[in-house]
C-alpha cells in the first residue's frame, strides 16, 4: 500500500507540474484547487470571459484618455471595436483575460475594507488556512496550533484559535505551565494592537 500511495502522489505532483507548464502557473495555485477538491474559495469568482475583460480593457484606455465611457450596447454596436475583438486570436484573448484578472485581484486587494469586511475576510482566510493544515495533517502526518488576532483597533473580531487536535491543545497546558489558549490569545492581540513592541508591554 505505502509503494502504490507514493506512486500515486509523484503521478498527481507530476500532473500539477504538467499543468503548471501548460496553463502558466504556480504549481501550488494547483495544488491548492486539488486538495481543497475545487473548492470556489480559491479565488471565489467566475472565470472570465474575452468580451469582459476586452471592454475592461477599452474603458481603460478610455479613461487614460480622458474619454467618456461606452455601454456593453455600445461597444457592440461600434464596428471598429467588435472588428478589433473578432480579429484577437486565442493567445491575445487569454493574455487580455489574465491581465484582466491579475488588475481585478490588485483593485480587490487595494480596497480599505470597512470593520465587518476585514473581519469577513479574517475569518474566511483563516477558514482556509485551517483547511489547508487539516489536509496537511491527512498527507503528510503533521500536529500543531495557529493563533490569528486581530492588529487595527478599528474593528472588533475576537482571537482565532485551532487545534489540530484536541489532544495537541489538551497537552499544552502539560508543556507549559499555566498554559491558557484564550488567554496567550488575548495577549497575543494587545501586543499586535500596540505595534508588535516589546517595550510597550
Amino acid at each position: 500500500l505505502a509503494a502504490d500511495m507514493e506512486e500515486l502522489f509523484e503521478h498527481v505532483e507530476a500532473q500539477f507540474q504538467r499543468m503548471s507548464d501548460k496553463y502558466d502557473k504556480k504549481v501550488q495555485y494547483f495544488q491548492e484547487l486539488f486538495y481543497q477538491r475545487g473548492l470556489h474559495s480559491v479565488h471565489r469568482r467566475e472565470k472570465t470571459n474575452a468580451f469582459n475583460a476586452f471592454k475592461s480593457t477599452i474603458a481603460a484606455n478610455r479613461r487614460e484618455e480622458g474619454l467618456p465611457g461606452l455601454t456593453v450596447a455600445q461597444i457592440a454596436a461600434d464596428e471598429d471595436y467588435m472588428k478589433q475583438y473578432h480579429d484577437m486570436t486565442e493567445e491575445e484573448r487569454t493574455a487580455m483575460i489574465d491581465e484582466h484578472d491579475k488588475t481585478k485581484d490588485r483593485q480587490t486587494n487595494a480596497i480599505r475594507l470597512s470593520g465587518k469586511a476585514r473581519y469577513q475576510d479574517a475569518t474566511f482566510v483563516f477558514g482556509q488556512i485551517t483547511t489547508l493544515i487539516q489536509g496537511l495533517r491527512d498527507r503528510v502526518g503533521v500536529e500543531g496550533f495557529c493563533v490569528l488576532v486581530r492588529r487595527e483597533p478599528s474593528f472588533y473580531m475576537k482571537p482565532l484559535i485551532y487545534f489540530t487536535r484536541k489532544e495537541v491543545e489538551d497537552y499544552m497546558p502539560i508543556a507549559v505551565p499555566r498554559w491558557d489558549s484564550v488567554k496567550v490569545a488575548t495577549l497575543l492581540e494587545s501586543f499586535a494592537i500596540l505595534g508588535c513592541n516589546p517595550d510597550s508591554t
